[in-house]
């Protein structure tokens, strides 16, 4: 509050925890902390996004996010373990932003979330025909 008693701003103490598994090696460990940050970003950027998108689209997004990561690092077998994953959430997602956004789309990601491109996802994807 300043002397006119106009408030300037507010602000507020936000605490968030990521958890990561002790002894995974170098290459999960740092795409799983891409994969979980990626969920706080979309937490923090996107508050509306997991009212609008279905599970597999933020699963299959932090899988993109860490695969992009990966991919920097040369951490090639942590990023064919997130390829081939065979869940419908996990595996599937990932591979459904993969062919909407290539190797390396974050650019049109970020375009992607700014336009909310995922209001009109499908709650369940088709078969996955990649698997």
């Amino acid at each position: 509050i300043n002397r006119l008693g106009m408030v300037l701003g507010v602000e507020s103490n936000v605490t968030r925890k990521v958890v990561i598994l002790y002894g995974l090696t170098p290459a999960h460990f740092i795409g799983t902390a891409a994969h979980e940050l990626m969920h706080d970003l979309i937490a923090e950027r996107y508050p509306d996004f997991g009212d609008h998108a279905p599970d597999w689209a933020e699963e299959g997004l932090c899988q993109y996010a860490a695969v992009l990561v990966c991919r920097r690092l040369n951490y090639g077998e942590r990023i064919k373990a997130i390829e081939v994953e065979n869940d419908a959430v996990y595996g599937a997602g990932y591979r459904w932003f993969a062919g909407r956004f290539g190797t390396d789309g974050w650019a049109k990601v970020a375009h992607w979330l700014i336009t909310r491109g995922y209001a009109d996802l499908p709650p369940v994807l088709p078969p996955d025909k990649n698997k």
